[in-house]
């Protein structure tokens, strides 16, 4: 089967291009022949390990490339991991059905009821893919069949390490002296997109409460992204310039990939999501902390969260759209309260929006029950390895094979 995947450039620190470049190499593994097209991505095509790996002509949305791939690769299946809603992405409506290739779309739903932008282009789809129970319960409420794959993690990278490389990595981020670490990994994208104000609003609360200087918030974002805040001054407004510290990267010694380490390092320069750390520091800066929260007002999946848990830590999440059903299943966490008032965001769709003092409640209580830690962990890491990769790309290969998939469409699984 030749199978072309269309999303974030692979190998990127992208949550698209971690989930488009799994799904990639699982298919390559069970014999399909694949073709990935790069969004980022300037070159001539060519192969590696397996996978053709493609790049744009001149628009960055691929439009005028796509039809032309498929045809010369003789491609059957097209898959589309990335943002649908866009006017720039409505060619897709037209293109795989000329061509007659069978599309298979994954679908990015982080709010409620289901979006009129990305109907546009789902509802040419030969397939809708949702990636959390949440999305597969907005889609249906829309009246749209779905088929749920969650996105997976590596469960060979992402895993508890060793007490010396944690406290090597603690000294890599300046943090070895402190007694209680908080995590937080989301992308500045907007003022709303992940709520910032609301992470660290709450965080003040938390530290005036403790009164101690034992805490840090180590926040993985680039404060400085040209379409979100400055989290800097952000920080500097609530006075929490000793608590809260952004990662940095530097390259390794040998040069061969950068590493984290901590802000301002002379030999470094701010994190970025462009410049995203392999998937093996990142597991170390996951088990560095004593649990991970965000403060999102809506998420399609959130891959950190997961990513976290399988380092076997507890985390803390607003009790809205993915994160509400990650958290409750596995008793793995904090689900901190939703504030009465929702807001819509630019998709014409309700974020619902956290709490702060349920958030900062959460933060403190993970702060002084380390037993409770600790069974979140125990919780967060068995929950984790249902999530394999191993486990969801099957799910994946089931959707591409000639013939339609048995699906039961009441809970969106594959008959498998």
């Amino acid at each position: 089967m030749n199978v072309l995947i269309i999303s974030n450039s692979a190998y990127r620190g992208y949550g698209y291009s971690t989930v488009a470049t799994k799904v990639a190499e699982g298919l390559r593994d069970l014999g399909c022949n694949v073709c990935y097209f790069g969004l980022q991505s300037i070159h001539p095509p060519y192969k590696e390990n397996g996978i053709t790996f493609l790049g744009i002509r001149y628009d960055v949305w691929g439009k005028d490339i796509l039809a032309q791939y498929l045809n010369a690769y003789d491609i059957r299946v097209l898959i589309t991991i990335f943002d649908v809603w866009m006017d720039s992405t409505l060619y897709l409506s037209e293109i795989p059905k000329k061509a007659r290739v069978k599309w298979i779309c994954h679908v990015t739903i982080n709010g409620s009821p289901l979006s009129p932008y990305l109907e546009r282009n789902i509802k040419n789809a030969d397939v809708i893919v949702a990636p959390s129970k949440f999305a597969l319960k907005v889609l249906a409420q829309a009246g749209y069949e779905a088929v749920y794959i969650p996105h997976g993690v590596d469960t060979s990278i992402f895993k508890p390490l060793s007490k010396k490389e944690i406290e090597k990595t603690k000294e890599q981020l300046g943090v070895a002296d402190k007694n209680f670490i908080a995590l937080s990994v989301m992308r500045n994208k907007s003022a709303t997109q992940k709520d910032f104000p609301a992470l660290f609003k709450a965080w003040k609360l938390f530290v005036n409460r403790i009164k101690k200087k034992d805490a840090v918030l180590l926040v993985l974002s680039d404060p400085y992204e040209p379409e979100g805040l400055r989290l800097d001054l952000l920080r500097s407004r609530y006075g929490i310039e000793d608590s809260v510290k952004f990662i940095w990267s530097k390259p390794s010694d040998d040069w061969s990939k950068i590493v984290p380490t901590y802000e301002n390092d002379p030999m470094g320069f701010a994190y970025s999501a462009n410049n995203g750390f392999p998937p093996e520091e990142m597991a170390k800066i996951y088990n560095v902390c004593d649990c991970h929260v965000i403060s999102s007002p809506g998420e399609s999946f959130n891959l950190p969260t997961l990513e976290a848990m399988a380092c076997g830590k507890p985390v803390i999440a607003p009790d809205n759209s993915s994160p509400h059903y990650l958290i409750s299943e596995s008793n793995a966490g904090l689900l901190a309260e939703i504030a009465r008032e929702s807001v819509m965001n630019v998709l014409l769709c309700d974020y619902q929006l956290v709490d702060i003092y349920s958030l900062a409640a959460c933060i403190d209580e993970m702060y002084n029950f380390p037993d409770k830690r600790e069974e979140f962990g125990k919780n967060a890491l068995k929950y984790a390895q249902y999530y394999d990769w191993k486990r969801i790309i099957p799910l994946w290969y089931e959707l591409i094979k000639i013939g339609e998939p048995h699906v039961n469409y009441d809970t969106g699984e594959l008959g498998i």
